[in-house]
């Protein structure tokens, strides 16, 4: 084997790898966008969905970017107010009425 065929299939294995791991974190995914979540720290407008590994022995989750919000839910007033929520740290979801 030269170190091409090895570098090739090891680019393979890891193309595999990132779909598993799409795979699990989007089949435990409650959440969508347009969701409003909560966590400990800040309340959020899901606008995207991407998915990520906290640390590389934890397992795949799902990470929630988009617009902050007040406890009224509605915009924060400041420069910058996207921020991300990881899947783990929801508290709950909650309905704009």
């Amino acid at each position: 084997m030269t170190e091409k065929e090895y570098k090739d299939r090891l680019a393979k294995i890891e193309v595999a790898k990132e779909e598993l791991d799409k795979e699990y974190a989007y089949s435990n995914n409650p959440y969508k966008i347009g969701d409003i979540l909560k966590d400990h720290f800040h309340i959020l407008k899901v606008e995207s969905i991407k998915v990520e590994r906290k640390f590389d022995s934890w397992e795949p989750e799902c990470v929630y970017c988009g617009t902050q919000l007040t406890t009224k839910l509605e915009p924060k007033k400041r420069c910058g107010n996207t921020s991300v929520m990881y899947q783990s740290n929801v508290v709950k979801k909650l309905n704009k009425d």
